[in-house]
Formats: C-alpha cells, structure tokens, sequence
C-alpha cells in the first residue's frame, strides 16, 4: 500500500533530573528496615516496591507511620491495612477513571482512619481476617524474565501439607513462572528462550528467591 501522505514528527525537551530514587544507601536503609520486620509486614511492604507503587524514598519517608502503627496493632492487623493500603495506592494512583494527588502518607492516615471507624463498628473484626473452612491465605509471587511481583495473600485450598502446619501459613508462597504479559511462559528456540529459562527460572529454583 502506498501512502502519500508524510508523518508529522513533533520534538519535545525533556527534562532529566537526577533524584538517585534508588541509591545504594537507600536500598541498604530499606534491607536492614525490612529484615527487623515480620515476614508478613515486610512482604506487603516490599511488594510497593517490586510493583513499582512506590520507590524506597517514599517508603522510607513512611517508616515512623508504619512502626507507630506497629504498637498498636497486631501483626495480622497491620499485615491487613498494609495489604488495603496497597490497593488504594494502585487505585488512586494509578487508575485511568480517577487520579489523586494525595501523598502516600496523607493515604496511609486516611487507611488507617477506615480501618479504626470499622472496627469500631464491628463486634469481632479480627474474624473478617479468617479465610473460609477449608482454605487457608497464601501469598503469590510472580517471575517473569525482569521482574518478581508479589501479590496476596489470596485464599488457596488447603492440603495435608498446609494443614500440617497451619499455624505457619502465612510462611507458604505460590510462585507461578510467566511472560511479561502474565501469561504462560514458554521456551522461544529462536531468541534463546531456552537460556533464559535455564537462567531465570533454575536460578530461582536453585537459590531461592530474595
């Protein structure tokens, strides 16, 4: 097909500054932060990171909020408004309907404040944390050859294994290998898709994720 018609290119300047978001010192402050914490508190924490809601100057910014509200709730509590928190991050931040400029610690205040007006108005809140009979919460991870997202925790069907040691669930990931389209991942003979398997997925499987 011939087009007669010329693309119109447009040149915009962009401005680049540097804000080192990721620096060495702050990713050591954020390690030594996240390893002093429960395993479901650091997870939840890590995940705004991994999936990229936010960076580790805002989650260090946030780190007197989050050890206040540490003395006054349980790890399950806390693990629970740290998961809402997320979701209204994403929600407000990232949705194509309704865009927020409300700072991550004005959201976190405001989180927080819904959880205690619910609670308040609940005889027995810390059941709605209980999954069904029969299931038990699981945290995802997702692989895919740049990332690890974490996700969770979802309810999954218990087995003898989890039910074994149920009072460890919290301790059980689901980790699901895929594309960056979150779907199957699949081995691509002609771009070398069987190296990044051997790779990316043997890499984890033999050391683990971190």
């Amino acid at each position: 097909v011939h087009m007669n018609s010329k693309l119109e290119l447009q040149l915009y300047d962009f401005t680049v500054v540097r804000r080192s978001l990721f620096a060495p010192h702050l990713l050591a402050q954020l390690d030594l932060w996240l390893e002093r914490l429960e395993w479901p508190l650091a997870f939840h924490l890590h995940a705004l990171i991994t999936n990229s809601i936010m960076d580790p100057r805002e989650l260090l910014a946030l780190r007197r909020n989050i050890e206040n509200a540490r003395n006054s709730f349980d790890v399950d509590i806390l693990a629970e408004i740290l998961r809402c928190y997320k979701v209204e991050l994403e929600r407000r931040w990232y949705s194509e309907i309704e865009e927020s400029e409300e700072s991550a610690q004005s959201c976190f205040s405001r989180v927080l404040k819904d959880y205690w007006n619910h609670s308040n108005n609940s005889n027995n809140n810390s059941r709605v944390l209980d999954p069904p009979e029969g299931l038990f919460n699981c945290f995802h991870v997702v692989v895919t050859p740049t990332r690890i997202l974490l996700y969770g925790p979802y309810p999954e069907r218990s087995n003898r294994i989890t039910r074994r040691y149920a009072d460890h669930g919290h301790c059980f990931l689901r980790v699901s290998f895929t594309d960056e389209g979150n779907h199957l991942l699949r081995p691509d003979y002609e771009s070398g898709g069987i190296h990044l398997i051997r790779t990316r997925v043997g890499g984890i499987l033999q050391k683990g994720i971190r």
